[in-house]
């Protein structure tokens, strides 16, 4: 198992994923790039294809994001709640399926 691979897939196992079955580099990869989450941590855009090329920089960023993961968790937990003056409250996340939140669809002028 190659250092890239290795690394993609204890990030896997961090976010709770399972690894492919197979260790084809195209397969982890369009694993990985179904969560955005993951997505993130490697620095790869919602829109983008997943790298063909740089498994070194890759690889760089799965370590590098696995060893800050409790401080990332935590990023991607928080839930801010606003209760501006004379308007509703209105809280939202970073990840709204990690906190069981959804973000607003709207925000109220006076809150920012």
């Amino acid at each position: 198992m190659s250092e890239m691979t290795t690394a993609l897939r204890d990030l896997c196992q961090l976010d709770g994923k399972t690894f492919p079955d197979t260790l084809d580099r195209e397969a982890l990869l369009a694993q990985i790039g179904e969560s955005s989450w993951l997505r993130f941590a490697l620095g790869v855009a919602a829109n983008a294809p997943m790298p063909a090329i740089d498994d070194a920089g890759l690889e760089r960023a799965a370590r590098e994001f696995a060893a800050l993961w409790p401080i990332w968790l935590a990023y991607r937990e928080c839930v801010i709640e606003l209760d501006p003056p004379g308007s509703a409250k209105v809280r939202f996340c970073i990840d709204p399926a990690g906190a069981r939140g959804r973000p607003p669809e709207s925000f109220p002028a006076s809150t920012f």
